[in-house]
C-alpha cells in the first residue's frame, strides 16, 4: 500500500507539475502583459518579501513528518498523540509571533523602498503585503495538517488536492484577466486557495485519518530533542530564502527604478522555480522511506543504492532541461515574457546550472535529517548564504541582476555542492563515488548526441515560433531514444515494454 501511495503519488505529482507548467507557460505571459512590467515587478517584490515569513514555520513540518514516520514504524500511538499536542502548542505560539512581525514590517515598507520605488508603487506594495502576510500566517498554522498527511504517506490525497487547487487557481486567474488584471486581485487569489487547502486538510486529518491529539505529559527532554531537530530545518528554510528570494529584496532596495529590474529577475526565478518543482518531485517523497531505512532497517548499502537509483531519474529530467535551456532558452523567454526580458536568460542559466548537482542528489539531505545530523551541513551552508548576501551587494552596482545571479551561484557551489557532498560522505556514511556512478552511468553518449542535435537544429531551422516547437520536438525525441538506449538498465526497459503492451 505504501509503495502504491508513493508510485501513484509521484504520478499525480507529475500530472500536477505538468498542469502548473502549462499554466505558467500559458497564463503568466498574460499576467506579465496585463500588469505591465513595473506593476509586475512590484507584485514579484512583495511576493518574495512576504515569502520570508515562511521561515516562521521553524522547520516543524519536516520534524512532524520524521517523527510520525518513526512512531508509525514503531507502532507507538500514545507517544505520537503527545508529540502532536506539543506541536500544536508550538504552532499556536509561532502564529502569534508571526502576526506581530507582520505588523512591524508593514510600517517599515515606506523607508525600505523609498529610494527605489515611487510613492504609488509603495502604496500598492503595502496593500498587497497585508493580503499576502495574512495568507502566509494562515498557511503557517495550517502547515501542521499537511505535514501530518505527508507523515502518513497519503501522497495520493495531497497531490489530488494540489491538482484541484491549481485548477481553481487557473479559473480565478482567468476571471481576473478577463475583467481587469491588477496585482491586488491576483494576490487575493492566493489567499482564497490557501483557505480552501487548509480547511480541506483539517477535515481529512480528523475525519479520514482519525488523528487524536492529547497531551499526556510535557516531556522537557523530548521537547529539547525536537527543538534541536527543528532549529536546523528552520535554518535550512532561512538559507533557501536567502539563496532564492533575498536577491529580489536587495535589488528592490539598491537598484534605482527597481520595478523593471525586479520584473526581469522575477521571470528568471519563475523559470528556476518551475525547473526545481519538476526535478524535485521524486525527492519530495523520500523522507518517510529513508527514515524507515535508517532508523528501522539500518542498512547503509541499501540507502546508497536507493539514493543512486532515485537520483538517476532526477538527473534524466534535469539534464534535458539544462541542454534545452542552453540552446533554446532565449526563444523560450521571448515567448514566455515578451521583449525586454533578454537578461533573464543569463540569470536562469547561471542559477540552474550552479544548483544542478545538489538538486539531482537532493534525497541525500533526507538521510541527514533521518540520522538527525543535518546540523553540520546547515551551519556550513548558513556561512555560504551570508557570503551570498555580501557578494550580491558587491556585484549588483557593477553587473545588476546578473551580478546577483553570480553571487547566488558561487554560494550554491560552495555550500549546496562541495559542503553537501562532504557531509554525505563523512557524516552520513554515504558512498558518494558509488552514488555518482549509479546516477550518471550512460549519460555521456546521451548528452553528446543531444548537443549535436541541438546545434544542427539551431543551424538549419529558423528561429520562429513554429521553428522553436520543431526544435524542441526533435531534441525531445532524440533525448528519449538515447536515454532508453544508454541509460536505462534491462530491468527498466522490460518494465516499459510490458506497460506499452498493456
Amino acid at each position: 500500500m505504501e509503495n502504491k501511495q508513493i508510485k501513484l503519488g509521484m504520478l499525480l505529482n507529475y500530472i500536477s507539475m505538468a498542469i502548473e507548467g502549462i499554466i505558467v507557460f500559458l497564463l503568466n505571459p498574460f499576467i506579465i502583459r496585463g500588469l505591465g512590467q513595473e506593476e509586475y515587478g512590484v507584485y514579484s517584490l512583495v511576493s518574495s518579501f512576504a515569502g520570508y515569513l515562511t521561515i516562521f514555520e521553524f522547520g516543524l513540518g519536516t520534524t512532524i513528518i520524521r517523527y510520525i514516520s518513526k512512531y508509525n514504524a514503531e507502532k507507538k500511538e500514545k507517544e505520537k498523540e503527545n508529540f502532536l499536542a506539543l506541536c500544536f502548542f508550538i504552532y499556536f505560539v509561532i502564529t502569534i509571533l508571526m502576526a506581530i512581525v507582520c505588523v512591524v514590517l508593514y510600517y517599515f515598507l515606506d523607508n525600505m523602498f523609498s529610494a527605489s520605488l515611487t510613492i504609488e508603487q509603495i502604496e500598492l506594495a503595502k496593500k498587497m503585503f497585508i493580503i499576502i502576510a495574512t495568507s502566509m500566517t494562515v498557511t503557517t498554522i495550517g502547515s501542521i495538517f499537511s505535514a501530518i498527511i505527508a507523515g502518513y504517506e497519503k501522497f495520493i490525497f495531497s497531490r489530488i488536492m494540489v491538482i484541484v487547487t491549481t485548477i481553481i487557481n487557473v479559473l480565478l486567474t482567468i476571471v481576473v484577466l478577463a475583467t481587469k488584471a491588477t496585482a491586488i486581485r491576483l494576490t487575493y487569489i492566493t489567499l482564497i486557495i490557501t483557505m480552501i487547502t487548509i480547511f480541506t486538510n483539517i477535515y481529512y486529518v480528523f475525519k479520514k485519518l482519525k488523528i487524536r491529539i492529547k497531551l499526556y505529559q510535557w516531556d522537557h527532554e523530548f521537547f529539547k530533542e525536537i527543538s534541536k531537530f527543528s532549529i536546523f530545518i528552520f535554518l535550512q528554510t532561512m538559507i533557501t530564502q536567502i539563496y532564492w528570494r533575498l536577491d529580489q529584496l536587495i535589488i528592490g532596495v539598491m537598484v534605482s527604478n527597481a520595478a523593471i529590474s525586479l520584473a526581469i529577475y522575477s521571470v528568471a526565478m519563475k523559470i528556476n522555480d518551475l525547473v526545481l518543482s519538476f526535478t524535485t518531485v521524486i525527492n519530495r517523497y523520500q523522507l518517510p522511506t529513508i527514515t524507515r531505512m535508517v532508523l528501522v532497517e539500518k542498512n547503509q548499502e541499501k540507502v546508497n543504492e536507493y539514493i543512486g537509483k532515485t537520483s538517476k531519474f532526477v538527473a534524466i529530467l534535469y539534464m534535458a532541461i539544462i541542454i534545452g535551456l542552453i540552446f533554446f532558452g532565449k526563444k523560450f523567454i521571448q515567448i514566455y515574457a515578451g521583449d525586454g526580458y533578454e537578461l533573464a536568460y543569463y540569470v536562469v542559466l547561471i542559477v540552474v546550472i550552479a544548483s544542478s548537482l545538489s538538486r539531482i542528489h537532493g534525497s541525500g539531505s533526507d538521510v541527514l535529517k533521518a540520522k538527525n545530523i543535518h546540523g553540520y551541513y546547515t551551519i556550513t551552508v548558513l556561512v555560504t548564504a551570508i557570503m551570498n548576501i555580501l557578494i550580491t551587494v558587491a556585484l549588483i552596482p557593477y553587473w545588476g541582476i546578473v551580478g546577483a545571479a553570480i553571487g547566488t551561484a558561487i554560494s550554491v557551489i560552495l555550500g549546496n555542492t562541495i559542503a553537501y557532498y562532504w557531509c554525505l560522505q563523512k557524516k552520513a556514511g554515504i558512498d558518494v563515488r558509488k552514488v555518482f556512478k549509479i546516477t550518471f552511468q550512460g549519460f555521456g553518449p546521451v548528452c553528446f548526441l543531444s548537443i549535436i542535435i541541438c546545434l544542427l537544429c539551431n543551424f538549419f531551422i529558423t528561429d520562429s515560433l513554429l521553428g522553436f516547437i520543431l526544435k524542441c520536438t526533435i531534441f525531445g525525441i532524440t533525448y528519449l531514444i538515447a536515454t532508453y538506449r544508454f541509460i536505462l538498465d534491462e530491468k527498466m526497459k522490460q518494465k516499459i515494454k510490458n506497460k506499452m503492451k498493456r
